[in-house]
């Protein structure tokens, strides 16, 4: 198997997995691998001038890039204080969790990698999705003007959490618009999966749940198909989920519309977490 087999092959691989099944074509698997590899050469870039991606935390952005990180890994390595809680609330969860795991190697974690290779994938990924739904050499053009714009570039080398959420939404909104063309269950089932996911990982996506509810309501509007009729509440389940979390550790269902902490007060001190990671940066 030469290179250019093996990277089509990890860009159908990666279609498959991420899209639920959709493989794509040659021109959506270009448009992954020519974003992938620029972003991550900009991330190893960063990392290679100034030790870390984390140089963008001196940037407006503030300390949310750094607080991603931190907030992942004291999940499950915070010692005694290790706990689910960590996760806090007015953040969603989705994107701690998906990034725990790579937080907890050392090198990915001090360099912000741990980040930047995740949202590589997810900005790419949304890039191959805008070109799916529009097609041909207008979805080319619309692809690489998301992909190659001055924010996908910073949130492709980052660990914001905007990468997840628009990958989910675009995705799901794919799968809808088949849905509509179609009448598919299969493509009806992979919408809401991925709306209800987005749904846990931006609030911006809780007004592409909503569009996508209420044009399936529309489409199925005097059918009585009780089926498609149980997909409705179903794409809800992330949002009551989110509730239910809030009501549960917090005591308050919208703890996250009316609290000031992204995490429990006296859990993980908030001015600490630029100066532990860059302190282990040094250390390192």
């Amino acid at each position: 198997m030469n290179t250019k087999q093996l990277l089509g092959n990890v860009a159908k691989w990666f279609h498959k997995y991420l899209l639920l099944g959709e493989e794509g074509d040659p021109a959506s698997w270009a448009i992954f691998l020519v974003l992938v590899l620029a972003y991550l050469g900009f991330s190893l870039g960063l990392v290679k001038a100034f030790g870390t991606t984390l140089v963008l935390e001196f940037t407006r952005y503030a300390h949310d890039n750094a607080a991603h990180l931190y907030i992942a890994r004291t999940i499950i390595d915070n010692g005694e204080y290790s706990r689910l809680a960590n996760l806090g609330t007015v953040w969603l969860p989705l994107y701690h969790l998906v990034l725990m795991p790579f937080t907890v190697i050392d090198k990915l974690y001090v360099t912000g990698l741990a980040g930047a290779l995740l949202n590589a994938v997810f900005v790419a990924t949304t890039a191959s999705t805008i070109y799916l739904v529009l097609r041909g050499w207008l979805g080319l053009v619309f692809a690489f003007m998301y992909g190659f714009s001055v924010y996908s570039i910073i949130h492709a080398s980052s660990s914001y959490m905007v990468p997840i959420g628009q990958f989910l939404a675009f995705a799901a909104t794919y799968y809808a618009l088949r849905y509509n063309e179609t009448g598919s269950l299969r493509e009806l089932t992979k919408a809401t999966a991925l709306a209800m996911a987005a749904s846990t990982a931006r609030y911006e996506a809780w007004l592409v749940l909503l569009a996508i509810t209420l044009a399936v309501v529309l489409r199925e509007a005097g059918k009585r198909n009780w089926v498609i009729a149980a997909y409705v509440p179903a794409m809800w389940l992330g949002v009551v989920g989110w509730l239910i979390y809030n009501w549960a550790i917090f005591g308050n269902p919208l703890e996250f519309i009316v609290g000031v902490f992204p995490v429990p007060p006296g859990t993980i001190s908030s001015s600490s977490i630029i100066s532990h990671i860059h302190g282990s940066l040094i250390a390192s």
